[in-house]
């Protein structure tokens, strides 16, 4: 898993290196107020060292790996259904280029051992892609009982349409031959509307 930062591990581990030859060379000279100056700076550099060791392999898999995986599943999810579903309001072309750019900052950021900040972009990049992804589920879904019901429902209102059609002349005969108030005949006007 730390392969992608491994230069810059190396370019550490070198740099610790470094810093104990000198430090070594200042106490065989007796120079022991920047030894300690050194030392300190070696047991800091060893323990953010430490802290990125226990704390990035799982980050760098999630970014490389799985939210790789997610985003490729999205992209062709949204690929399938961009030409039969009606998805534009969801915006999945633009949000799908965000996360991108948001998945290549963060692995920019691991690159160069900076995890400040990283875990919880790489949890809100899944929750978004978590999230497009359902809602591009729930288009599909609509779209399926939409399909189920369009015919019965085109049926339904077709008789609707010519049962009022009906009432309506009937409605006209008697209003040619009764007086009608005029709230009967908004009545019909709205209805008919």
């Amino acid at each position: 898993d730390l392969v992608l930062v491994s230069y810059k591990i190396r370019s550490l581990m070198d740099n610790i290196e470094v810093m104990i030859r000198e430090a070594e060379e200042n106490i065989q000279i007796g120079v022991y107020l920047e030894t300690k100056e050194i030392v300190n700076k070696i047991d800091k550099e060893i323990d953010y060292l430490r802290e990125y060791l226990r704390v990035m392999p799982n980050l760098i898999n999630l970014a490389t790996k799985v939210i790789v995986i997610e985003l490729k599943e999205l992209i062709e999810k949204n690929n399938i259904m961009q030409e039969d579903y009606p998805i534009h309001h969801l915006m999945p072309i633009k949000r799908i280029e965000k996360l991108k750019k948001d998945v290549e900052g963060s692995i920019e950021k691991i690159k160069v051992l900076d995890y400040d900040g990283v875990e919880p972009l790489l949890k809100d990049i899944h929750n978004n892609i978590k999230s497009l992804s359902e809602a591009l589920d729930h288009e599909r879904d609509c779209r399926k009982e939409y399909d189920s019901r369009c015919e019965s429902l085109y049926y339904s209102s077709d008789c609707t349409v010519r049962n009022f059609e009906h009432v309506k002349k009937d409605i006209d005969k008697v209003l040619q031959d009764y007086d009608s108030s005029e709230e009967i005949t908004t009545f019909v006007k709205k209805c008919e509307d």
